[in-house]
């Protein structure tokens, strides 16, 4: 003898399960505090990436607002350098040797270095002989290239 269901709900989760199943109000309300669960994981996520955006479009637009109008009288007397009452000499603008760019780059490299060494420092015992290889073949390789750059000269300030 077959039953009729009043007004079945069709449960598509369940379509690589087997048949059809319909589900009951109480599976309906599991689902319900799932859904809610979820949400309440990834609201934080949204919040914060709605602030990003926020913040993002709002300031420049703050800036344009309420920041200084600019001049474009080129003869203004805003647009000439000044520099402790004196009149600049030379341009404003030098070129800058080589060896800066090549200071900050070294610079760049032993931070990136020391960062990846206060990490590998504080879970040593964890990694175990396998951190320990990692890490000798990271050094081998960074002190290869300090060689090389103190054997090139470098690091010679003239």
């Amino acid at each position: 003898m077959q039953t009729a269901v009043s007004p079945p709900s069709l449960c598509i989760n369940n379509l690589n399960r087997g048949p059809v199943v319909f589900s009951s109000p109480a599976s309906q309300d599991n689902r319900n505090k799932m859904d809610q669960q979820i949400v309440n994981l990834y609201l934080p996520i949204a919040v914060l990436l709605g602030i990003g955006v926020f913040f993002a479009l709002l300031l420049p637009v703050l800036s344009l607002i309420l920041g200084p109008a600019r001049n474009t009288d080129p003869l203004s007397r805003q647009l000439s350098p000044y520099e402790s009452g004196m009149v600049a000499i030379g341009p404003a603008q030098r070129r800058m040797p080589v060896k800066f760019y090549r200071i900050a780059v070294l610079f760049i490299l032993f931070d990136v270095d020391i960062i990846l060494l206060i990490p590998w420092a504080i879970t040593f015992r964890q990694m175990g002989y396998y951190g320990l290889w990692v890490m000798g073949i990271f050094m081998f390789i960074f002190i290869l290239g300090d060689l090389w750059v103190w054997k090139k000269g470098v690091l010679e300030w003239e």
